[in-house]
């Protein structure tokens, strides 16, 4: 009989209420069920001797037998182990690995009701003649699991290299922010041009080689996807572009289209060389203005922050 059907056997064997007490502990091996089943047993036992104690009333030892009756006597079903047996074999054991008789001892003391408890086993302190309820030695704690040192969490304020790295890294990112989101409108010269229905902020940009648009500007208006396009910033940093749209411009009653890439920054739109080259503007550096001649007419593109 392998372990689990000795350990499912002796489980249903047992008295109903002791039983439940055993289940509870989810017992591995047998002898786990063994041990705790002695050890509910004898509380009981021990608790029942109180109650009548206190009440006066001792039990009749026919109703205590009836009530601990092992389980095989009440039943037909599976044929179950008794405790008193396996309680048996323990002590059997124990005089034989002493040396003295067993024959004796049995003679002297032939039932585990009248053997004073001397042989019942505390789970606390390992010796005999009482249970772990009642000991009077320390608690025995749980082994609290050691964690190996390599696997602990370093909590402490020194960082490895990775960490001052990264956080490195961090700060880099959070200066070029900041940098990006601390350009001020009156820092580079900006002009109000209608792009569709709305009026926005332009900046005009040689160093740029493509036109720029933010995304909510851009809403609405035709668009088409684009791959492989990068731009890159004064502080060397790589943003990608996926979308292109098609911008209606009034530039002070010029009105013309130009193509821009979908990204957001901190302008509106930003007109580069692509503009500078399509619609040929003459500047004027004492002010700040755009001069765009076509068609025989003159259109002057004044900043809106000056």
């Amino acid at each position: 009989m392998v372990d689990e059907e000795a350990l499912d056997r002796f489980q249903c064997g047992l008295q109903p209420t002791i039983r439940l007490q055993v289940m509870t502990h989810f017992p591995l091996t047998t002898n786990d069920a063994m041990r705790l089943a002695l050890a509910v047993e004898a509380a009981q036992q021990r608790s029942q001797n109180i109650l009548s104690e206190n009440n006066q009333h001792p039990l009749s030892v026919q109703h205590q037998h009836q009530q601990f009756a092992p389980e095989y006597l009440r039943s037909s079903g599976v044929a179950p182990m008794d405790l008193d047996a396996i309680r048996s074999r323990r002590q059997e054991a124990n005089w034989r690995s002493s040396g003295r008789s067993v024959n004796n001892h049995w003679r002297g003391n032939n039932n585990f009701h009248g053997s004073n408890n001397n042989d019942q086993e505390c789970y606390n302190c390992g010796g005999f003649g009482h249970i772990a309820h009642f000991c009077s030695s320390p608690r025995c704690q749980d082994e609290v699991p050691v964690v190996p040192e390599g696997e602990l969490i370093d909590l402490s304020d020194d960082q490895d290299k990775d960490s001052t790295m990264l956080q490195k890294t961090l700060d880099e990112d959070k200066h070029y922010s900041n940098s990006l989101l601390s350009i001020k409108e009156t820092d580079l010269p900006l002009y109000l041009i209608s792009c569709g229905d709305c009026a926005v902020k332009v900046l005009i940009d040689s160093g740029a080689s493509g036109s720029y648009v933010a995304s909510w500007v851009a809403a609405g208006f035709t668009s088409c996807s684009v791959s492989n396009r990068e731009v890159e910033t004064a502080g060397g940093h790589v943003l990608a572009i996926n979308k292109q749209v098609s911008l209606p411009l009034d530039a002070q009653g010029y009105k013309h289209t130009m193509d821009a890439y979908v990204l957001d920054t901190k302008f509106n739109v930003i007109l580069g060389r692509n503009w500078l080259k399509t619609v040929q503007p003459i500047p004027d550096w004492e002010l700040d203005t755009w001069r765009i001649n076509k068609n025989g007419q003159h259109y002057i593109i004044r900043p809106h922050n000056k």
